[in-house]
């Protein structure tokens, strides 16, 4: 036996059944929610709304990677026993990132103030206040992840679960309930968006302060001398994470903003909303996801690679299962759901558009896997690199041809991105971890079968090809050895 805990297979599906649970309450209230928030800001406005959270939400790379880097040096740490060391990295890292965002705060409310006044860039006071309430409640967010993060760390990622779960879905609750009391939409309604956003996120995160201080000393936690020694050793290679969130904060926003620039609010609601039903794939797979990268950075050592070959084997084979049953039945069923579920509000549903988003979610997923195991293991630098370059060439060609096939053109763009990356990241993945690379290429065939499934899935050969597929990943998902 490979593992020497037998119920590891049972503990990550536990936590990932737990995780999975909150996900889908909050994946049901978000459902509810658009239809409701379409009908009453209308579709130009939530259109606005989605363009304004896509710039504040640039404003969480200056979490500056620590998300990442920190979490996954503080989990061996604390895995190792090395309290002293783990406290002396994690609490310095928050007073850092605390320092970082109260200037960011204050310099943002200046600037935009300033920008208002001389009427540059900002002629509407609504929309303005409206953004610097959100770029406050990001920055507060970076702050905010970072400190529920040490429940992950001490191995009680139920807690976690169940803080990320009530984060979501407390803003949506007090959203719609502002909405029921409310007639008529007015201008303010905007503000009271980004309000309801930002009060939510404050009244969690003094619910967790709360329960912190059973754990720790609350005032060494937040308050106290930065040793800058310590910041600047672990930003230089943190700094790469950050790279990567970039690239994922870029790919994602940018695309909101070039539909607006080139299009109009109204596509970036169509754009969304399908996107909405195409990412339940990755939303399942995302729940299902964090107990095992936790699992795989305690267990990143040489000596442990038959372990890790065993947990990765489950890791893979568990994401090749939801996403083989996940792309299938959106295809047949996904435009029933979309036509149902915004019955009563003007969009026309777009076929062609949800096929490719289905496509190029397949490709991203089998992408994301694989850049998550790099993360995990702190193998991130080239991927980080590569990631950037080839984010700046999607914009560009982006740009290009949005304005020659509408639409459709940004998911083409998408889906060129993400061949590239399979490309890519296999290449990194094979070089960086060569004792695993017969498991990565078993995992680069499987990938294509599943592939090629979903592209033949209306002929013949594309049946049987699904019909061994789900037979086999049954039985690879059951070998694993534990």
């Amino acid at each position: 036996m490979f593992i020497k805990n037998n119920s590891f297979k049972i503990d990550i599906i536990s936590s990932s059944i737990f995780n999975t649970f909150f996900q889908i309450i909050i994946f049901l209230a978000r459902i509810i929610q658009v239809p409701i928030i379409l009908k009453f800001y209308g579709v130009n406005n939530y259109g606005g709304i989605i363009l304004m959270i896509s710039i504040a939400s640039y404003f969480t790379i200056f979490e500056l990677g620590f998300k990442n880097y920190i979490i996954n040096k503080s989990i061996k740490l604390y895995f190792e026993k090395k309290y002293e060391e783990f406290e002396e990295v994690y609490f310095q890292s928050i007073r850092f990132i605390i320092c970082i965002s109260s200037i960011l705060v204050l310099t943002v409310t200046i600037t935009c103030s300033v920008f208002y006044y001389l009427e540059v860039l900002f002629d509407n006071k609504i929309w303005l206040i409206s953004i610097i309430i959100l770029i406050t409640y990001v920055l507060l967010g970076n702050i905010f992840t970072l400190v529920t993060q040490y429940f992950r760390i001490i191995n009680k990622q139920l807690i976690t679960h169940f803080i990320d779960a009530f984060t979501i879905l407390l803003p949506i609750l007090l959203l719609l309930f502002y909405i029921h009391l409310k007639t008529n939409f007015k201008e303010f309604d905007i503000i009271i968006y980004s309000l309801i956003n930002l009060i939510s996120i404050v009244i969690v995160f003094i619910l967790v302060i709360w329960k912190l201080k059973f754990d720790i000393n609350i005032k060494n936690f937040f308050f106290g001398n930065i040793n800058f020694k310590i910041i600047f050793k672990n930003l230089k290679k943190s700094i790469f994470f950050t790279i990567f969130s970039s690239n994922t904060i870029l790919i994602t926003h940018s695309i909101t903003q070039i539909i607006a620039i080139s299009l109009s609010n109204s596509d970036v609601t169509i754009f969304n909303t399908t996107k909405m039903i195409t990412n339940l794939i990755i939303f399942f797979i995302g729940s299902f996801s964090m107990p095992f990268l936790a699992d795989i950075t305690r267990r990143n050592k040489i000596e442990n690679k038959r372990e890790m070959k065993s947990i990765l084997e489950f890791y893979h084979y568990t994401i090749f299962v939801i996403l083989f049953s996940g792309s299938l039945f959106l295809y047949f069923f996904g435009g029933i759901i979309y036509n149902y579920w915004l019955s009563n509000i003007e969009i026309v549903f777009d076929y062609k558009l949800f096929e490719l988003l289905i496509l190029s979610t397949i490709l991203h997923v089998y992408n994301l896997s694989n850049s998550n195991i790099l993360i995990s293991t702190n193998n991130h630098i080239k991927l980080s690199i590569i990631n950037i370059c080839t984010s700046i060439a999607f914009i560009i060609l982006s740009f290009y041809l949005i304005n020659k096939f509408l639409l459709i053109g940004i998911v083409y763009s998408i889906i060129l991105l993400e061949i590239t990356n399979v490309i890519l990241f296999n290449f990194i993945l094979f070089k960086e971890m060569r004792y695993l690379g017969h498991l990565f290429f078993k995992n680069l065939i499987i990938f294509l079968l599943l592939l090629s499934s979903y592209l033949l899935s209306k002929t013949m050969l594309g049946f049987v090809i699904f019909i061994f597929l789900f037979f086999f990943l049954i039985k690879l998902f059951k070998s694993v050895k534990t």
